[in-house]
């Protein structure tokens, strides 16, 4: 039997001992906790760097990669694919239902509001400011892709705003649609099998899709229309990019919580800037 003193002893030893424990054990979390998130960190890092090198890739291999005219738009291989598809397919809705010859932005807005339950552009002042907006901040004056808009973004990692400046500098550079096309495809397979987290693949893999698809649109609308492809103009960015203007701008748009989908906010922007841009 333990007398008193020797009680108190052991009892001392034992809250050292528990102490001593708990600290190690805190030790090893914190550094556990620490991996974990250097670990997503270096995955986003080892992600672009990997993209920027396809992109390097292409331009050195670009004959070997891209074949000619044979091309289609379709990429079974984005998951997201279904986002482009109907994105294009409104277009052809509005065309056929109200005609982009009597397009306004008032007839277009109420289209979308009375179909569509997208009501949160509450005014056409409201959406001419937003274009502008955007035209400002992401082409230049002289007709380059600039990052500010991108750059302004929040909520989403650099690496994300990373591949999308490359992404949209590398697409609108190339003056061949077909080549265009193809050159998306090959950098959309480079991010569907990389480490980035599934949500921001998911996001850059829908507004890829939207890209390519409006791009293709408004090329062959234009050739028709006025005998010359523009290289997409401005709109394939402008819409391309309306799933980040809506939900990481530095505004609140809420059209996502209206029960809008991508697709569908994506085609209204860029019949609507089209129109503001008065190319109809």
């Amino acid at each position: 039997m333990l007398v008193v003193g020797e009680e108190i002893i052991f009892i001392m030893r034992n809250k050292i001992n528990f102490i001593i424990a708990l600290a190690i054990l805190l030790f090893i979390v914190s550094c556990e906790k620490g991996t974990i998130t250097r670990k997503y960190s270096n995955y986003n890092k080892e992600a672009l760097v990997n993209f920027k090198n396809a992109i390097n890739e292409w331009r050195t291999k670009k004959s070997d990669n891209y074949v000619g005219n044979s091309i289609t738009v379709y990429n079974g291989n984005n998951p997201m694919e279904n986002c482009g598809i109907q994105h294009n397919a409104q277009l052809d809705s509005v065309k056929l239902l109200i005609g982009f010859d009597s397009l306004s932005l008032a007839n277009l807005l109420s289209y979308y509001a009375n179909n569509y339950q997208i009501n949160t552009l509450v005014s056409e002042s409201e959406i001419i400011n937003r274009m502008n907006y955007l035209q400002n901040n992401i082409v230049t004056d002289n007709g380059y892709y600039q990052s500010s808009f991108v750059d302004n973004l929040i909520g989403i990692s650099e690496e994300e705003k990373e591949v999308l400046n490359s992404y949209f500098s590398a697409l609108k550079s190339v003056e061949n649609l077909e080549e265009r096309i193809e050159y998306s495809k090959y950098l959309e397979g480079v991010i569907l099998s990389s480490n980035f987290e599934k949500v921001a693949k998911n996001r850059m893999l829908r507004t890829f899709s939207i890209f390519r698809y409006s791009t293709f649109y408004w090329d062959n609308y234009w050739l028709m229309q006025a005998g010359t492809q523009n290289g997409g103009g401005m709109t394939d960015l402008v819409d391309a990019l309306a799933e980040y203007w809506a939900t990481h701008g530095d505004h609140e748009v809420g059209v996502f919580e209206d029960g809008a989908s991508v697709n569908l906010y994506a085609s209204m922007v860029s019949l609507s800037y089209e129109i503001i841009s008065g190319l109809f």
